[in-house]
């Protein structure tokens, strides 16, 4: 997302995150400006989705909002034996 570059960009020139994105970075579902936040380690770009309205990215998949997040959420590692698990309840379902 360019906007996200911009904003990094930003924050390597000048040591902070913007307070806005620049007028140019505009969401191409609404017509209107991206959603730009940001807090003292990291900032969201959103924008609304096919639908045309932003529901705080509730839902997933075709008709949903976008967004760019940084720093990135940390994942969550899924246990060895979870996977274990479930290769054996689907290689019983398969018999």
């Amino acid at each position: 997302m360019l906007a996200a570059v911009a904003v990094l960009r930003e924050k390597i020139k000048t040591g902070s995150f913007p307070n806005e994105l620049p007028a140019l970075f505009i969401d191409p579902f609404s017509g209107k400006q991206l959603i730009y936040k940001h807090n003292g380690d990291g900032f969201s770009i959103y924008s609304v989705g096919p639908s045309g309205v932003f529901d705080g990215v509730k839902k997933q998949g075709a008709g949903s909002d976008t967004v760019f997040v940084y720093p990135a959420p940390p994942t969550i590692p899924v246990p060895s034996n979870l996977l274990e698990s479930v290769d054996t309840l689907v290689k019983q379902q398969g018999r």
